[in-house]
């Protein structure tokens, strides 16, 4: 049997009602919206996995009040660092990392506030951990090393009363609700000449603008010859130059806030060759950022199970559940609703009646327990046992491994 996909439930609408093909299309998106939100359905649930790095401490870090860069002095910081915490100890605020300028510069999220430090040491670690864009809820999150289950329905507010200094390190048993990122990904525009008669230098593959603004970044070649030979400086917007950087064949050179670019290795540049690079900045949605604590500070990896919130049912490649698929409950649903929809003034929708959408209804229902008597067989939820755990009969719940497990 073929089962249904999002158009041609649509078709059928629309044969079935009149109603035109956009509408029809409407309705079986509404449909499918109201019956994911019906309940925690099992097709929803998905893997995923919160991967911690490794405290990185090396060299020495100097901050100035009121600025949100932090110099480094024998530090090789990398843009993964980007998204990752930087503190100086229990004494200071922990900081978000939201980007990478060089080996030796880092920019904060907000303006350093504590008081000027001269090459002290520092920590770069994860805390705060951003989950998928389809994420809705964690459903079960794990250590899979120490066996145990992390909690995850207590609040910041909680954690703040235990531990207000984020002193606490080690294995994290608690994951709690933080914010929601920033999210920016912005356009790249091609390279332009504007100084000088050679190709312009290129976009890095991996380059992904992340600044908040819009901006110009400008690059001078200040030794001419290839890679390897030349060096080359440059700005954001009117900014001062930066030092003059060798190059090497092949290499990708970081400038900032994501924006990276390489040279064609068989061009000889000149002395003076300057190129422009505008890039535009587009805000995205954020995403829930959870704290993992205690504080992991090395590499470490926990497992989770999540809700998930499905696609758009006419995006490319969107599949209908297939139990869903079996059955009619989304064509009744988008019945229903065109029933119920009165049309405009200039154009009322003849299949409106509101009897005729009882009768839709009255199916949905019928359909929807059935799917879900369905799903709970699959993902049962509606029966759960709690409290075992402390009976002493049981085989593995003794003291030990109680004291053990954060549960």
């Amino acid at each position: 049997m073929s089962l249904d996909t999002p158009q041609s439930i649509a078709d059928r609408v629309k044969l079935r009602t009149g109603i035109n093909d956009r509408l029809a299309q409407d309705m079986v998106r509404n449909a499918f919206r109201d019956l994911f939100e019906r309940r925690r359905w099992s097709w929803l649930m998905k893997p995923g996995q919160i991967v911690a790095p490794a405290l990185y401490s090396t060299g020495k870090a100097t901050l100035t009040p009121g600025s949100n860069i932090v110099t480094g002095t024998g530090t090789t910081w990398t843009p993964s660092m980007v998204g990752q915490q930087f503190r100086l100890g229990l004494g200071t605020p922990i900081y978000d990392i939201i980007g990478y300028n060089s080996p030796t510069s880092l920019t904060l999220g907000l303006p350093w506030a504590v008081g000027t430090y001269t090459q002290v040491g520092y920590q770069i670690y994860q805390c705060f951990f951003p989950v998928p864009s389809d994420f809705h809820a964690f459903y079960v999150v794990i250590d899979p090393l120490y066996n145990w289950q992390l909690i995850t329905d207590i609040g910041q507010d909680i954690i703040d009363i235990w531990d207000a200094q984020r002193a606490n390190i080690g294995q994290s048993y608690v994951t709690s609700f933080r914010d929601y990122t920033a999210s920016y990904n912005g356009t790249i525009l091609q390279p332009i000449t504007i100084a000088g008669s050679h190709n312009p230098c290129l976009i890095a593959g991996d380059a992904s603008y992340t600044g908040i603004t819009n901006s110009i970044y400008t690059i001078y070649i200040s030794t001419g010859g290839t890679t390897g030979t030349m060096q080359f400086q440059w700005k954001q917007d009117t900014n001062a130059y930066s030092s003059a950087t060798p190059t090497t064949s092949g290499a990708e050179y970081y400038l900032s806030n994501g924006m990276a670019i390489y040279f064609d290795p068989t061009i000889s540049y000149s002395i003076g060759d300057t190129f422009i690079i505008q890039v535009q900045t587009v805000s995205n949605p954020g995403v829930p950022r959870y704290e993992f604590w205690p504080h992991q500070q090395a590499a470490y990896v926990y497992q989770y199970l999540y809700e998930s919130r499905p696609a758009d049912v006419f995006d490319p490649g969107f599949v209908i559940p297939r139990f869903i698929a079996n059955t009619n409950i989304m064509f009744e649903m988008a019945m229903q609703q065109t029933a119920m929809w009165p049309g405009t003034s200039d154009q009322p929708n003849v299949y409106f009646n509101l009897q005729l959408a009882q009768g839709h209804g009255a199916k949905v229902e019928r359909l929807m327990g059935d799917l879900e008597r369905q799903d709970e067989e699959v993902f049962m939820q509606d029966v759960r046992y709690s409290g075992w755990i402390s009976y002493p009969f049981s085989p593995f719940a003794d003291s030990n491994w109680i004291a053990s497990h954060a549960l």
